[in-house]
């Protein structure tokens, strides 16, 4: 017996449903390269409906394993829950490309590995070397520092300036 092909199944994809499947992936992997947890199954459902239900699940799953393959291919990272399937057409490598060249946030976060706070006066304080707060991008690290600053100077006594931090690549 023969098993029905779904009318879904090998169709081509059109740009606009290639650029919202790249445009989701990316908005989780910033998630995920930002520490904030995220439903996978969410988003894959919310894309179907964006697409009004022309994709599967399961292509979409096989779309995402897709584009981690390109950024895997160009050294960048990739959603963990994603791995990469290095059979993807040129068409998606060059529209992933376009997309990390034209979003300079989400090529700044991929470009660099990880980012360290380290506090300076932490060594004067215990005699240790200070450890590093891990961060991916440089902007998240100075919102944290300026955060901490604004919090640590309502206590009084304090001083806390910007001065009493370094932001290094780790």
């Amino acid at each position: 017996m023969r098993k029905a092909i779904s009318p879904k199944a090998g169709k081509i994809w059109l740009a606009n449903e290639v650029k919202e499947v790249i445009n989701t992936y990316f908005n989780m992997l910033e998630l995920e390269r930002k520490g904030i947890k995220y439903n996978k199954s969410s988003y894959r459902k919310g894309l179907i409906e964006t697409l009004n239900n022309i994709r599967s699940g399961g292509s979409l799953e096989f779309k995402f394993m897709n584009i981690s393959g390109v950024l895997k291919k160009h050294g960048k990272p990739f959603i963990k829950g994603y791995q990469p399937l290095m059979n993807f057409q040129k068409s998606l490598e060059d529209a992933v490309l376009t997309r990390l060249n034209r979003d300079d946030q989400m090529y700044k976060v991929l470009l660099t590995t990880e980012f360290g706070i380290f506090e300076d006066c932490f060594t004067e304080w215990t005699g240790d070397n200070p450890k590093p707060v891990r961060y991916h991008s440089i902007k998240e690290a100075t919102e944290d520092i300026k955060d901490f600053i604004e919090e640590a100077n309502k206590i009084e006594g304090n001083d806390y300036s910007s001065d009493n931090f370094s932001i290094h690549k780790i």
